[in-house]
């Protein structure tokens, strides 16, 4: 939480450690080595203290004779892994280093590879698909507002309609975050070449609306809202799309596992697959419904007529990360539905609340699409 709260003073904090007279920071590019270290490097002779603070890790920097600070961590668990630089006790961000949106803000963060995921990074001699920028007038939020949407590689080339998947972001990102934190765009390339993935459209919309996404039904009704009468209708004016609920899924991460769980479960009429992914629907955070969760009562028939539900989902998957604080719950609320004949799959991945988890969902999530 520290390390978030600083994080909002990134630009007040850069102009405290460059004042008029001061020499500015020289900053370097964080180096990834193959043992899966990072060394951080700024040179700042005019600065007394430099510290890192890297998801777990944290560690004062050393300086040498000229000024330069250098701190390299242990090595760092594979993924997106955020980092803040501290001079002087102020936080900044490092302008030679990518900035993400994160929490509101804007973070620096490092990739460390994992081996086996070749899919999480863009390939060479694969086709690639495009992400367009598209704008539309909301007048649930009362504004103009922006969506993602992925079109696969081939979608210039052919007359033929596709497939899509509504895919929603986590309540500290935007419609951006699936494609640039969670490479969905990678790895829906990497599995249409491989022909593992049926080719589809991907459409990532701004899930947060006025009233917010509070976890319950009604708390969702404001992007339940956005999503029916303005984000669908939007996709389905612009391109070729298949309009069928059969060819239509809704899947998102944190949340947007939130949203989808209410609002995908909740319309067999639009969706015909729904992927729910880390929510803290079932508990494990402090403003998730912690404990005696009537699931008949937030999804009806889910339990008193579980064949219909069964048949009018295709796919219902579920997952979350080993190491996340809602996993226990996620488990239980899994094995709950399983037991009254519910028909939901479920996986879990190494990890925490994190990136790396939710591209090992979505990857596994695509190819059982459409089928």
């Amino acid at each position: 939480m520290k390390r978030f709260l600083s994080l909002v003073f990134l630009m007040v904090g850069l102009s405290a450690v460059a004042q008029p007279g001061r020499p500015a920071p020289t900053y370097f590019k964080p180096q990834v080595h193959a043992d899966r270290t990072v060394t951080f490097q700024v040179h700042a002779p005019e600065i007394t203290k430099a510290r890192v603070v890297a998801m777990d890790q944290e560690g004062d920097m050393v300086r040498s004779g000229d000024g330069t600070w250098t701190w390299t961590t242990a090595p760092m668990n594979p993924g997106y892994q955020i980092y803040t630089l501290y001079l002087d006790g102020i936080a900044v961000s490092n302008p030679r280093d990518i900035l993400y949106p994160n929490n509101g803000g804007y973070v620096n963060a490092v990739e460390i590879p994992e081996e086996g995921c070749p899919e999480f990074d863009r390939q060479r001699g694969i086709p690639h698909g495009t992400i367009h920028v598209v704008h539309y007038y909301s007048e649930v939020c009362g504004q103009w507002r922006e969506m993602r949407v992925y079109t696969p590689a081939d979608y210039g080339k052919s007359r033929k309609k596709y497939p899509v998947l509504y895919l929603q972001h986590g309540g500290g990102e935007d419609q951006t975050g699936w494609f640039i934190q969670g490479r969905a765009d990678n790895i829906l390339d990497a599995l249409i070449a491989e022909g593992k993935c049926e080719p589809m459209i991907v459409v990532c919309a701004n899930g947060h609306t006025p009233g917010g996404s509070r976890y319950n039904w009604e708390g969702m009704q404001g992007f339940r809202k956005e999503l029916t009468e303005h984000v669908i209708p939007t996709v389905e004016s612009q391109f070729r799309v298949k309009k069928d609920r059969r060819y239509r899924a809704m899947a998102g991460l944190s949340m947007g596992g939130g949203q989808s769980f209410y609002i995908g479960l909740r319309s067999p009429e639009l969706f015909s697959a729904v992927g729910v992914f880390s929510t803290g629907v079932f508990g494990g955070i402090s403003f998730g419904i912690q404990q005696h969760l009537d699931l008949e009562k937030e999804v009806p028939g889910l339990f008193t007529d579980t064949a219909k539900f069964n048949k009018d989902f295709d796919l219902f998957f579920m997952t979350c990360g080993e190491q996340d604080p809602r996993i226990d719950a996620t488990r239980g609320v899994v094995e709950q539905m399983r037991s009254h004949g519910v028909d939901v799959r479920f996986a879990s991945y190494p990890g925490v609340h994190e990136w790396q988890v939710w591209r090992k969902s979505i990857r596994d999530f695509l190819p059982m699409l459409f089928r």
